[in-house]
């Protein structure tokens, strides 16, 4: 007997090596964001509606605003360098975890080994894994600690 559970939505605001998406697919259902473009205020608040995460770049920023319409958001992983408006104390206010990996200057053609450190952290940052609760490259470390202590 199998028992089926469905799985956190995430959305990829960026493409990402095949590798990581397909490890991402063990824990959540992945979305990838349409479009290469940027996306304005509201098409960026539909994509991420209803996720339990988001991986983006420093183009990306989330303020106290949108958090406010994003119940569901728990984790917040960046490719490079974070936004500058970029609203951490909301985020750390409402507990989401925010990781950040080093991407260089270009986030397009993320090499593999940046795009698995991204995923880890991501899977690490909702409580799976096993770094669950405790990923690396925490932004935020005042939302460290889960529900172990």
């Amino acid at each position: 007997m199998s028992l089926s559970l469905p799985k956190h939505p995430i959305l990829l605001c960026t493409p990402l090596a095949a590798a990581a998406v397909e490890r991402l697919g063990l824990f959540f259902q992945v979305r990838q964001a349409g479009g290469s473009g940027t996306m304005d205020d509201e098409g960026f608040y539909s994509a991420l509606a209803g996720n339990a995460a988001v991986m983006l770049t420093g183009q990306h920023c989330l303020d106290a605003g949108l958090l406010a319409r994003l119940p569901s958001l728990k984790a917040v992983c960046v490719l490079g360098v974070l936004h500058p408006a970029m609203d951490l104390p909301a985020l750390t206010r409402r507990g989401i975890r925010v990781t950040r990996v080093d991407a260089g200057e270009e986030c397009s053609g993320l090499s593999l080994g940046p795009a698995l450190e991204a995923a880890e952290q991501l899977i690490a940052a909702l409580g799976f894994g096993r770094d669950g609760w405790h990923p690396a490259g925490l932004v935020n470390p005042e939302v460290a600690c889960g529900s172990c202590c």
